[in-house]
């Protein structure tokens, strides 16, 4: 396992197989991507998800679900949205599933957006 202290104060902790997820994209951005970023994006419990995972290390499903007060199937559906943009990770952990917010996935789309102001964001 590897310990990493994050610029919230708080330690996180990789195994191997979760530092493989933790690799920037380098290839172009297509519109389409953007638009999916975006749309990832454009949802508050999406953002109250990527805030609670960023300053809580990791959380369970369990742990999500009192503060963004929803059905255990729609914060599902959140968590398989924001998995799929690669800006969250999860690992299973004994018998609970613990998500992680994909640092590096978020330094890729803030890098993202900020080509869409320079005009260098399509293939």
């Amino acid at each position: 396992l590897l310990r990493y202290f994050s610029p919230s104060l708080s330690w996180l902790i990789f195994s191997p197989k979760s530092l493989l997820k933790l690799k920037p994209s380098k290839k172009p951005i297509s519109s389409q991507s953007l638009v999916s970023l975006a749309h990832t994006l454009s949802d508050t419990s999406r953002v109250t998800i990527l805030q609670l995972l960023h300053s809580n290390g990791y959380l369970s499903l369990k742990d999500l679900l009192v503060p963004l007060g929803c059905s255990r199937s729609t914060l599902q559906h959140h968590l398989a949205i924001l998995e799929d943009a690669n800006l969250i990770y999860s690992e299973q952990y004994d018998s609970e599933k613990r998500y992680y917010c994909n640092h590096n996935g978020l330094e890729t789309a803030v890098n993202t957006f900020s080509k869409l102001t320079k005009g260098d964001f399509l293939q």
